[in-house]
């Protein structure tokens, strides 16, 4: 069987919640490999024990520096907050 179907899948908004950030957060989160996810059926789905992997080597928090504005959330304009 493969462990990979077994895994428990969030949508983008349940993972920004968790993180206490925005979906375009967590996209770039995954684009930066923090940790794994799948576009399916048009979907972003974000792998819920790598999220928590990451959120506790993280502190759980998102990682600011991703953001390639350079805010790193100073503006509420932002979608890196």
């Amino acid at each position: 069987m493969d462990r990979k179907q077994d895994r428990e899948l969030i949508s983008l908004d349940e993972a920004a919640r968790r993180l206490g950030t925005t979906q375009v957060s967590v996209l770039m989160h995954l684009r930066a490999k923090r940790f794994e996810g799948a576009c399916e059926e048009g979907s972003w789905q974000v792998d819920a024990l790598s999220l928590e992997a990451f959120a506790q080597h993280s502190g759980g928090v998102a990682d600011k520096k991703l953001c390639s504005s350079g805010c790193a959330g100073k503006t509420t304009s932002c979608a890196c907050s």
